[in-house]
């Protein structure tokens, strides 16, 4: 547990939150833990939601 609370506050402390080479990292390990051929890491639920929306091909109305 102390291990998964210094990675994650050695993410917060740098410039590149939401940008940096830990988020390749998370997203490869995700594709490994689900067998999934890719992932995207965003930074808001919203996001996500936005995205899928987008790749289902749904649009406005």
């Amino acid at each position: 547990m102390d291990a998964d609370r210094q990675a994650m506050l050695d993410v917060l402390h740098t410039p590149t939150l939401s940008m940096g080479p830990r988020i390749l990292e998370l997203e490869k390990a995700f594709c490994d833990f689900t067998g999934s051929k890719h992932a995207v890491a965003v930074n808001s639920s919203t996001a996500g939601l936005h995205l899928c929306m987008r790749a289902a091909g749904i649009g406005r109305g």
